[in-house]
């Protein structure tokens, strides 16, 4: 697929040849790639596109199967990885390659999912016994989750982030907790290779009670509480940077998706011009403290419901108040559209239900709008995680956030349900 970006020329080799660019860093560092298949994007237009890709290598000591990754941005290679040109016919193509785990920016990765390193790391908590690691997930150059499991079973988790952002990051959830909310605590907090190890949160995610398709679900004014709580656990000199609304997110994701799906160019020039029309509105109402990502894996209910926990706290910060309740109803909303017939029909009622309520608070058409932002940034998900029907999962998410876009002009009447 070829990306026109000019300030990024080496984006389309990273998503197409990219085995010309990892083949000599490889090389470099003593081993022979065989084959390299992108499996994730993120992409910036702009100004940074990093690529994940699976390989097949053979070093010294054997053949393996790895994951390495390559950057290009606005500003050169990145410190700490393997530079790389290619000289074109029409362009200088540069990049930066690195592999699993040494990111070159979350620089505590290594550490993370060595089990080994990792005993004796959290030998104050643990007491040094054998470890067992999971990837839960992972944002190349900007953090990771890691699953451990000491030898009494207890279950723990580990982020790993760039060492700048542990203090801020401890801080926050300490008042977190004081104000109530339900934020894990921080047993563990290491500055210098910047690693947070947190507490297991009880009950279960959203997400698992709707894949299973069993369980009760929070009371919409239970969520309400939540996100009063959030505003009111930070204020003064904690208070972090004002975070960019998800309506300013989308206009960027709107760029994206242009350039990864030109045949939706009518619907995301609609798009772009009703969210632009609508940012001084999204301005001139935020400075509500939030979650910033409020989803359904965000959150923890026990058996009855009731909210026993919410992870994630790293976009907290001054926002728009819309954002919370739309990321939820969006995620929600992306679940149904690109999820089974069962548990579209299990989402429907309850968007149904949240949708009203949140309506009723902050008004249908902002919500409305609010939402088509958040969707346009989830249909940029398909292409990041390469998946094979990305194309059509893609075009059907775009057409959501046109629908929601367009119920932003009419009125509302709340559900019967």
């Amino acid at each position: 697929m070829h990306l026109d970006d000019p300030t990024l020329p080496a984006a389309t080799a990273l998503t197409t040849t990219a085995a010309d660019l990892l083949g000599p860093a490889v090389v470099a560092a003593g081993g022979t790639l065989h084959r390299a298949c992108c499996v994730g994007v993120h992409y910036l237009p702009g100004r940074e596109l990093v690529a994940r890709y699976d390989c097949d290598v053979t070093w010294p000591t054997g053949r393996t199967r790895d994951t390495l990754l390559a950057a290009t941005t606005t500003n050169g290679p990145l410190e700490g990885t393997v530079p790389v040109t290619a000289e074109t016919p029409d362009a200088t193509l540069r990049a930066g390659v690195w592999r699993w785990p040494f990111d070159p920016v979350v620089v505590g990765l290594p550490i993370a999912t060595t089990p080994t390193a990792l005993a004796g790391h959290l030998r104050p908590v643990t007491g040094g016994g054998a470890v067992r690691v999971q990837v839960v997930a992972y944002r190349p150059t900007e953090r990771a989750v890691v699953r451990v499991t000491d030898e009494q079973e207890r279950t723990f988790y580990l982020k790993a982030v760039p060492p700048g952002q542990v203090e801020s990051m401890t801080v926050r959830h300490a008042a977190m907790r004081r104000a109530g909310v339900p934020a894990p605590e921080i047993l563990q907090a290491d500055e210098r290779n910047g690693l947070l190890l947190l507490e297991a949160m009880p009950g279960a995610t959203l997400r698992e009670r709707i894949k299973s398709g069993r369980g009760a679900w929070p009371r919409p004014e239970a969520l309400t509480d939540l996100l009063a709580a959030i505003d009111s656990a930070i204020a003064g000199p904690m208070l972090p940077p004002a975070r960019a609304s998800r309506t300013r997110d989308a206009l960027a994701h709107t760029r994206l998706l242009a350039a990864t799906v030109p045949d939706a160019a009518d619907e995301l020039d609609a798009l772009r011009s009703r969210l632009q029309d609508s940012v001084t509105a999204v301005e001139q109402r935020s400075g509500t403290v939030i979650h910033g990502d409020l989803h359904e894996a965000q959150l923890f209910v026990d058996h009855d419901g009731a909210i026993t926990g919410i992870i994630d706290l790293d976009d907290v910060g001054p926002g728009d108040p819309l954002d919370d309740p739309a990321v939820l109803l969006g995620h929600l909303e992306y679940r149904a559209l690109t999820g089974e017939p069962a548990t579209a029909e299990l989402l429907r009622p309850r968007i149904r239900e949240l949708t009203d309520h949140f309506a009723s608070i902050h008004g249908g058409s902002e919500l409305e709008l609010a939402i088509a932002a958040v969707l346009t940034g989830l249909a940029t998900g398909p292409f990041r995680s390469q998946s094979p029907q990305w194309r059509e999962l893609t075009a059907t998410v775009i057409g959501a956030a046109t629908r929601h876009m367009a119920n932003a002009g009419r009125p509302r009447a709340p559900s019967a349900c």
